[in-house]
């Protein structure tokens, strides 16, 4: 079930609060400059934001269920950033991950795509790829990774991608939630 929670409705400040009411909340504070708050949320050109510790009540939801769902309404400011723009995810930073869900493949890939990496004992890093990335068109993004092994990416409501990475999923329990920004 549901373990965190961001709205980002909190209009200024430095915090992005959990308000999931499951466990102890996962707060999230800003890190780096390049933010402004919105109507709608927050617009980060440079900015981030990251727990401050690790995400245990995570970890252990996805450790117990061999399963996890990363949900996020974005407008993207580039259809193809210079490197990959990470949205939300668990992880230190572009080496050391859990789950990350970006705007953007890395290496020489294509980079007006959204792209879901994450660790399991199958693989360590898994690509689910969406269709063209339109800039400053909000889009819904939903990536689930099912028990079974097989994870799937929606765009707005629309099944984009389907694969598998069987195996269990092998989260390294020291990492922090990331939002918008590689640690």
């Amino acid at each position: 079930g549901l373990q965190a929670l961001y709205d980002f409705s909190e209009g200024s400040g430095t915090t992005a609060r959990d308000t999931s009411g499951v466990g102890a909340p996962l707060n999230l504070s800003l890190v780096g400059t390049g933010y402004e708050w919105v109507d709608d949320g927050i617009a980060l050109s440079g900015a981030g934001f990251q727990s401050s510790g690790a995400a245990t009540k995570i970890i252990n939801a996805v450790r117990t269920t061999n399963e996890y769902t990363i949900e996020a309404w974005v407008t993207p400011n580039s259809a193809r950033p210079p490197s990959p723009g990470w949205i939300a995810g668990v992880a230190r930073d572009s080496n050391v991950r859990n789950s990350v869900l970006s705007q953007g493949f890395w290496a020489n890939a294509p980079t007006n795509v959204f792209e879901h990496k994450m660790r399991s004992s199958g693989a360590y890093s898994a690509r689910v790829a969406s269709p063209a990335v339109v800039a400053g068109q909000p889009v819904h993004i939903v990536v689930t990774r099912f028990a079974n092994g097989y994870y799937r990416l929606y765009t707005n409501g629309v099944r984009r991608s389907v694969n598998a990475s069987p195996g269990t999923l092998t989260w390294d329990t020291t990492l922090p939630v990331l939002v918008g920004a590689d640690g």
